[in-house]
């Protein structure tokens, strides 16, 4: 592959090829400055460089940067050299894309997808603000190769973009979003197992990434969170397996601890700290939450018939306000095995806010 040089003097486009000069240790021909060591402009860099995000199908390459999205096509040219000496070279001619120029939302691009459906094909790329004013975060996405461009899902910070028929899903920092026409879009459901007794749940808004599983006959939905990862065997989430490391998978213990409600399990406006109990025989469950004084700031009955989720607390006490920092002693009652009747189990949660 020959190397592609600016045509115009622009960053907006690349289209002549040059030939080879250097030859790796398996005599295979390598661009010149292929090892490049993406600098900021002010130290003789440029942000186009930095590469966040890369989408290759057939002969198109799409790339996004820290400064707008880039799509190569790959192309044959004749170049002379030396003259009267004519090489047929592979080259790559390139399109920049930036705000606000082109429309995207931002020049910022972490995540890049590619949809097909009825016969148009979409480029979907997760744009972020970058350094120029007015820039905001969403999705960009094109329907004409680049042509045009139009956003959506403004305000959201989008990490990735999974697409599949006529589905678009949007991983980001309020949840997961979907949509079938790119245009209006819904958010799913915090993601809880709704098993009995499972005490199952993801606590957080957060989804970094998404996946479906065709395996299957009824593709399965995956997703990627802070909290653990979760499949759904629907489409809907609507039925959720949750996957979440343990410390120990019989002891009773709080996590994280310290706990912060300002920065730990940030769930639709509340942080929470998880209580990992083990396995649980009975299905009514207490929990008490006392200072250090050994006052009783919470108290809570779970009725494992009706209640799905996590046993946790948001650091709240019973007037519904946030309790102070210090060290507070937790205690549930529940039976860890059928042939034992309930008892107390102790912990000690350091809140800090």
């Amino acid at each position: 592959m020959g190397e592609c040089t600016y045509a115009n003097g622009s960053q907006d486009s690349l289209s002549l090829c040059a030939g080879f000069d250097e030859v790796d240790d398996l005599g295979r021909s390598i661009l010149p400055d292929y090892y490049l060591n993406p600098r900021d402009p002010a130290d003789g860099g440029n942000p186009n460089h930095k590469a966040f995000s890369v989408l290759v199908y057939g002969d198109t390459v799409w790339a996004g940067t820290a400064n707008g999205i880039n799509r190569g096509v790959m192309i044959n040219e004749w170049v002379e050299d030396p003259p009267g000496n004519f090489q047929l070279l592979n080259c790559i001619e390139w399109v920049h894309y930036s705000y606000p120029q082109n429309n995207i939302s931002g020049n910022f691009v972490v995540g890049l997808a590619r949809q097909v459906w009825n016969g148009q094909t979409t480029i979907w790329a997760a744009t972020m603000n970058a350094d120029t004013p007015g820039e905001v975060r969403g999705l960009s996405y094109t329907r004409d190769g680049g042509l045009t461009w139009k956003t959506t899902l403004l305000g959201e910070r989008i990490y990735n973009i999974t697409a599949k028929d006529s589905l678009v899903l949007a991983a980001s920092q309020s949840g997961l979003w979907k949509s079938f026409d790119g245009q209006n879009w819904a958010a799913y459901d915090p993601a809880v197992d709704t098993t009995f007794m499972s005490q199952s749940q993801i606590l957080t808004d957060v989804v970094y990434t998404s996946a479906l599983d065709e395996r299957n006959s009824v593709p399965n939905l995956w997703i990627g969170t802070s909290n653990g990862a979760a499949i759904s065997s629907d489409l809907h989430g609507t039925s959720w397996t949750i996957f979440q490391t343990e410390y120990d998978s019989s002891e009773f213990y709080a996590h994280p601890n310290p706990f912060s409600p300002f920065n730990h399990n940030q769930l639709g406006g509340e942080g929470y700290v998880r209580f990992h109990t083990g396995n649980i025989a009975n299905t009514q469950i207490e929990l008490d939450i006392y200072n250090f004084a050994m006052e009783k700031v919470y108290q809570h009955s779970y009725d494992l018939n009706i209640y799905n989720g996590a046993m946790k607390w948001n650091g709240r006490d019973m007037n519904g306000s946030l309790v102070d920092n210090g060290v507070y002693f937790i205690r549930m009652k529940y039976a860890p095995s059928i042939n034992k009747s309930p008892q107390y189990f102790w912990d000690k949660l350091i809140v800090v806010k």
